[in-house]
């Protein structure tokens, strides 16, 4: 589980970080 939130954490950076590069 603590993996599960880890990778959920390390997604939504990457997601924002995504985000705000294609802006």
């Amino acid at each position: 589980m603590q993996y599960f939130l880890l990778f959920g954490l390390i997604g939504a950076l990457v997601a924002v970080g995504l985000y705000a590069l294609v802006s």
